[in-house]
């Protein structure tokens, strides 16, 4: 995937789950009167209340999911283009699982979000994450690993020992997104919260987590804004001076070419004894 087409679809993708959220209270309301067939609620003894929970409890995790997984492919495959590792794909999908209590939660029915365990969440620092990396894949011209300077290798393993430090200290809350997602959520239980949850807890060493993740944050970002200026200022080295015979004249490069010359006439006898 080409990056105008990359942009595009990122963009669409950003906007659904935007407008997704900011106009699902009248999608409820219109569900709600859709069901009481244009009846009051008054007419059923308060069971609106009981009605929007049930409806915000399935309607808002399904299309909160749908959204998320068609972002998920667009950025498969662009690393695809890139030619960037898919275990890429694992963690971007990691992050907005991640992000789930959060988004499912934003704008819904608190009734729902009672009946889903959604009493406290914090800010989706995941998502911001997953937003970054789209930017750093619209940017990048190539992958970072095959780069031909050690500065941008460097940094890409920077930035793989971040990403992979902060799904650990999130996998609580990566464990409770996977608890929303219809048919998957069956298997998430809360003795698997907690155990996951005291993981975190001493992968951080005791720190808060909004915190870990700010200065995760301000590293994974800054390391891959890096990447992106390398590759935008790539140094390419002047050619070695000759001599008059097309010798090199540097003395690392007679070395180099003295085997070189070797090397042919090795090959050569090889193929005159054929």
């Amino acid at each position: 995937m080409n990056r105008e087409k990359f942009a595009y679809l990122s963009l669409i993708g950003l906007g659904l789950l935007l407008g997704f959220l900011i106009v699902f209270p009248n999608i409820l309301s219109f569900l709600v009167h859709a069901a009481l067939q244009g009846k009051s609620c008054s007419d059923y003894d308060g069971a609106c209340g009981a009605l929007a929970a049930v409806i915000g409890a399935i309607v808002k995790p399904i299309g909160i999911v749908v959204i998320s997984a068609f972002l998920v492919w667009v950025f498969q495959r662009r690393l695809h283009m890139l030619d960037i590792s898919g275990g890429w794909t694992v963690v971007g999908a990691f992050w907005l699982i991640g992000s789930l209590p959060y988004l499912v939660a934003a704008r819904n029915f608190w009734g729902a979000n009672f009946a889903m365990g959604l009493l406290y969440v914090q800010l989706p620092f995941l998502l911001a994450y997953f937003v970054v990396f789209l930017a750093f894949l619209w940017f990048v011209k190539y992958a970072p690993s095959d780069a031909p300077d050690q500065r941008q290798q460097k940094a890409w393993l920077a930035v793989l020992a971040t990403s992979g430090y902060i799904l650990l200290i999130s996998a609580q809350t990566i464990v409770a997104g996977l608890g929303l997602i219809p048919y998957v959520g069956t298997m998430v239980n809360v003795k698997l919260q907690i155990v996951f949850g005291q993981i975190a807890y001493f992968a951080r060493l005791g720190l808060p987590q909004p915190l870990v993740l700010g200065l995760g944050f301000i590293v994974f970002s800054g390391t891959l804004a890096y990447i992106i200026y390398c590759q935008n200022n790539v140094r390419i080295a002047p050619a070695p001076a000759r001599s008059a015979d097309n010798r090199p004249t540097s003395k690392i490069s007679r070395q180099e070419f003295r085997h070189a010359q070797d090397d042919l006439a090795v090959e050569s006898h090889e193929v005159v004894q054929v």
